[in-house]
């Protein structure tokens, strides 16, 4: 099919709103792609060309350059998720399980979630068999995890006339690839709904590093940026923003600190959130009212609601946090490693008035800081749900 036949055009002013728990406003996901480059073939990005040209093999300081990611700059970013207390989604190609186990390990430890990312790192119009290929990527995934992945993101978010097919016939909830909306969005497929999940060119180390070659502290600028305006227009219908990293380019040691500028700290009272009080990411993002432009099919909706849960905050825990960007006045970041994730972002755009003290945050951890206008202490309303070790999946829920 062509992308005018899977997707109805649909303008976002138009749409029922879309609706998070809690009435938190922006749902942020961060996401980690680990790879593996072929020594034996071209390498698929490069940092030093070659001094004759060409494409030489092997090609030994680009695989390197690569290499370090995973060796070095992996476990930097790693100090700097558990410094923030926030998780993240490995997006990890299929041969990567095998070669890189201590990532697999951490990821596992932490609860992140894995979405395929090809077989291996290559263009998914050169494979050879793409649903062998999408098949070994989820059978890697498996053996790793126990479970099989529900998302995928194209190496280099690549496609052919039938991935969305495929990987539907395939059992995957949600793909990464098209990067059109600020809302979950539904392609059509031979076989189910195909969620597709906002991801991001803008806050995308590749994109803006390695392409449009800005220093790294470029990315704090437009996540900050990012955040702000994605805020604002989720006054009515909430929106969702992507981080994306990849260790080989923020995890330099030059490029670090603009991502994260050091540790949060917690003070919190109660208990970690107990099972009945986590909601599925799937019912955060993959059930629909079923009617109107957000409507879905009814297997999409019973997806959704078999899926894993999400951990989140619960109404008793407060917490309090040092800014995990710098210079990114008011933006907060927790959650709990033990549980699997919460992050609750609190931090409202500068031109909106500030929240007196005792304003009810409606169940979800609030951070105090001083009121803008008054200077005084004042809980902020809930503006973020991290998503969780299961899944910021496909889907979304409507108002009905």
């Amino acid at each position: 099919m062509l992308p005018t036949e899977r997707l109805d055009y649909s303008t976002i002013t138009e749409r029922k709103p879309l609706q998070l728990p809690d009435g938190a406003r922006l749902a942020v996901w961060v996401i980690v792609n680990v790879e593996e480059w072929d020594i034996n073939e071209t390498m698929p990005r490069t940092v030093l060309t070659p001094p004759a040209g060409g494409a030489p093999m092997p090609d030994i300081p680009n695989w390197a350059w690569h290499e370090y990611g995973n060796r070095v700059g992996f476990w930097r970013m790693l100090d700097v998720f558990d410094d923030c207390r926030i998780p993240a989604v490995l997006a990890i190609n299929g041969s990567a399980i095998a070669r890189y186990g201590a990532i697999v390990k951490a990821a596992r430890e932490r609860q992140w979630e894995f979405i395929g990312h090809g077989f291996s790192q290559k263009n998914m119009q050169k494979v050879a068999d793409e649903r062998d290929d999408i098949r070994r990527t989820a059978a890697a995934i498996r053996e790793a995890t126990g479970r099989n992945p529900r998302g995928w993101l194209g190496p280099g978010l690549t496609e052919t006339w039938d991935t969305p097919d495929l990987l539907a016939e395939e059992g995957y909830d949600y793909v990464c690839d098209w990067v059109l909306d600020d809302e979950p969005t539904v392609l059509k497929t031979r076989a189910k709904p195909l969620v597709n999940l906002p991801y991001t060119q803008e806050c995308n180390d590749v994109a803006m590093m390695l392409i449009q070659h800005h220093k790294a502290s470029e990315y704090h600028d437009r996540a900050c940026d990012q955040f702000d305006q994605l805020y604002a227009d989720a006054r009515h219908s909430a929106r969702v923003m992507a981080l994306v990293l990849h260790p080989y380019i923020m995890g330099a040691p030059r490029s670090i600190r603009a991502f994260c500028s050091g540790p949060a700290s917690r003070s919190s009272t109660g208990t970690s959130p107990s099972a009945a009080e986590r909601s599925s990411t799937a019912r955060l993002l993959l059930r629909s009212a079923g009617d109107g432009e957000r409507g879905e099919p009814e297997a999409a909706e019973a997806a959704a609601l078999a899926a894993p849960p999400l951990c989140r905050t619960s109404p008793n825990r407060k917490m309090r946090a040092t800014r995990p960007m710098s210079r990114c006045a008011g933006r907060r970041a927790k959650c709990s490693p033990s549980s699997g994730t919460v992050s609750v972002l609190n931090c409202p755009p500068r031109p909106e008035p500030a929240i007196e003290p005792g304003t009810s945050t409606d169940g979800l951890a609030a951070v105090s800081r001083p009121s803008r206008r008054s200077g005084e202490s004042g809980r902020l309303p809930p503006v973020a749900v991290e998503h969780t070790s299961d899944n910021l999946v496909a889907g979304f829920h409507a108002a009905g």
